[in-house]
């Protein structure tokens, strides 16, 4: 018989879910949800476990005992942390704060510039511990000074304090003066370093104390016009006055001008650059004052600004950096009844000439009045050194000799019997240097001064404008070299003409001179080819002579050429060996000479280079035919 299949989990489910006789089926027991130690084991689970099996289980979960070591050991650690904290605390004694550790400034809070002023600081350290090394560093205000040396800058200083005890303090006394304007605010930096018993460690407690400028050590005062019309002079004065119970030393006074503006004069002269005026010391309640004169181009309604700034110096070489007052004045620019201008025609701006130039000048006006202008006349005066059998009078001008002036009227030119308002014009004429200028031509140059006058309808006051144009003279230097053998100062050898693979010396004469004007740091430079050497000869002697082997370059330094002396001389020996390549030719021993320096006058580079120096020999009258060129 066979025997039949037990159901398994899922039919048996399957039987309970569907059947009608649910009740009848045997119950299942349900799994507990508790972990399977907690539950109540079954009567043959009990009677089945042995004490072996209870203490295979305790060992299930080795991890466990780990953990606990863990916690056990960070809870004995925190312990011993906190008992070495409150011993510490209780048993070592207190702490050092740096909140009580104060720096106090016992002064007034408002000093006047320029008056000594004394500070008392004071380090107080209310900490129940005592700190050790204690270093006050200082850093005093910009531009102060020591009250017993006015000359003598004060930037920073070190206070050594030492060891402070608990509860103690330690008392100094700061000495300084003051400088700057009215309302400012300085700074003055208190900074100590220190350290505590048993570290090596540096704090730091800082105190930073502004000091308020109550009242300026000078007045400075300006008078300068409200308007001004363009181009046209004008004065301002400038007076600084004491205003410090002491002396002040080393006061200067300085301005920055405005675009456009023109320095005439002052009195007294300035000190550099027609800005800065050096007045020395300055007695309680004395006044020192420069006048000083300019003027101002701008367009219409156009307003310029100065700044005019006294100052305090280090000495007689120290710079003004320390500003004690200052000023800023605007001024008004408006037209010219009548503008005038003179200048070079087609725009050019070089204000300097040489010999055999023609120069064109041009002069324009404009008529600024609300009115007309009538029978208007202009004259340009020609001053200094010029050619006046060429100058060329265009436009209706009249050149008269007699004045050495040009002339332009209604008779001649149409356009100025009547200017309407507004209503612009020009003339031109053509200015001619000399080609050989006269001797008393160094350092000199010329100058055309216009002066244009005219008529207004119902008034018997004349309108005038003038307006001035100068060109200096360019330096002219007069450079040369060249090659010789029957002039030469030193023994000569080699054949003439060279041959090749032969050494052949020579003797280079070069010269250097200038008219008209200096010539200043002069140079004259060249370059050596690579068969030709310098013989390190050189007459005479004084002169500076110097050879570059890497780039070789030789140059003489000739320093400064004057336009009256005579043109500077020297001679130098080269010798050269050719090459079978230069057969035929007549090879360079200097090659691109090059003459360079400064004109005195003019301040303008100047610049003239030379056709290189051959083995040509044109200065020697007995030298054979071709004597520079190379044969076998």
């Amino acid at each position: 018989m066979e025997k039949k299949k037990r159901p398994d989990r899922l039919e048996r489910l399957e039987e309970a879910l569907y059947s009608r006789n649910a009740a009848r089926l045997p119950k299942t027991e349900r799994l507990s949800l508790l972990p399977r130690e907690e539950q109540e084991p079954l009567e043959e689970e009990k009677e089945s476990v042995s004490l072996s099996d209870l203490v295979s289980r305790e060992t299930e979960h080795p991890h466990r005992k780990l953990f606990e070591k863990i916690f056990l050991f960070s809870v004995a650690f925190a312990i011993l942390a906190a008992g070495f904290a409150g011993y510490r605390f209780f048993l070592g004694g207190p702490s050092v704060s740096e909140k009580n550790i104060s720096i106090i400034m016992a002064g007034p809070s408002i000093v006047g510039a320029a008056v000594p002023l004394s500070i008392d600081l004071r380090v107080e350290n209310r900490n129940a511990r005592s700190i050790e090394n204690a270093v006050l560093k200082l850093e005093y205000p910009k531009g102060a000074r020591a009250a017993n040396d006015r000359t003598r800058e004060l930037s920073t200083d070190t206070v050594n304090i030492g060891s402070l005890g608990a509860g103690k303090s330690s008392n100094r006394q700061i000495s300084m003066i003051l400088f700057g304007q009215k309302d400012d605010v300085q700074t003055f930096v208190a900074r100590l370093e220190y350290r505590v018993p048993g570290s090596q460690a540096t704090f730091v407690k800082e105190e930073v104390f502004e000091l308020a400028i109550g009242s300026a050590p000078v007045i400075l005062g300006v008078s300068i016009p409200k308007t001004t019309v363009s181009r046209e002079p004008f004065d301002i004065s400038l007076s600084v006055k004491s205003n410090s119970p002491e002396p002040i030393a080393n006061v200067v006074l300085s301005a920055e001008y405005p675009f456009g503006f023109s320095f005439i004069s002052s009195e007294p002269k300035p000190f550099a650059n027609n800005n800065v005026w050096r007045l020395g010391d300055v007695p309680e309640g004395n006044t020192k004052t420069v006048y000083l004169k300019g003027s101002l181009e701008a367009e219409n309604n156009e307003e310029r600004t100065f700044k005019f700034s006294v100052a305090v110096s280090g000495g007689a070489a120290g710079s003004a950096t320390n500003q004690i007052a200052s000023s800023l004045e605007t001024i008004g620019v408006s037209k010219p009844l009548l503008s005038l201008k003179v200048g070079v025609a087609g725009g050019e701006s070089s204000l300097s000439t040489q010999p055999g130039e023609r120069i064109p000048i041009e002069i324009s006006w404009t008529n600024n009045l609300a009115t007309q202008i009538t029978d208007a006349r202009i004259e340009a005066t020609l001053t200094g050194i010029f050619d006046e059998n060429n100058i060329l009078a265009q436009y209706g001008g009249f050149y008269d000799s007699r004045k050495h002036s040009i002339v332009w009227q209604q008779s001649g030119n149409e356009d100025l019997a009547n200017i309407s308002p507004g209503s612009s014009g020009r003339v031109r004429f053509v200015l001619a240097i000399p080609k050989f200028p006269p001797g008393e031509a160094r350092n000199q140059g010329v100058s055309v001064r216009v002066v244009m006058e005219g008529s207004q309808p119902e008034s018997t006051v004349p309108i005038t404008a003038d307006a001035l144009l100068s060109f200096k003279f360019k330096a002219n230097p007069s450079v040369s070299a060249y090659a010789t053998r029957e002039s030469s100062v030193f023994d000569q050898t080699g054949p003439v003409p060279p041959r090749a693979n032969q050494t052949t010396t020579y003797a280079v004469v070069m010269s250097a001179g200038s008219s008209f004007a200096d010539v200043n740091n002069a140079l004259l430079k060249m370059s050596l080819p690579p068969n030709v050497s310098w013989n390190d000869i050189s007459s005479p002697g004084n002169e500076k002579i110097t050879f570059d082997d890497k780039t070789r370059t030789l140059s003489w330094l000739i320093g400064n050429v004057s336009a009256d002396d005579r043109a500077r001389t020297v001679t130098i020996g080269l010798s050269l060996t050719p090459s079978v390549s230069q057969i035929g030719f007549t090879p360079s021993l200097l090659s691109r000479p090059e003459f360079v320096g400064t004109d005195a006058f003019t301040g303008e580079e100047v610049k003239v280079s030379l056709d290189d120096v051959t083995t040509a020999l044109p200065q020697d009258g007995n030298a054979p035919q071709n004597a520079g060129t190379v044969v076998k």
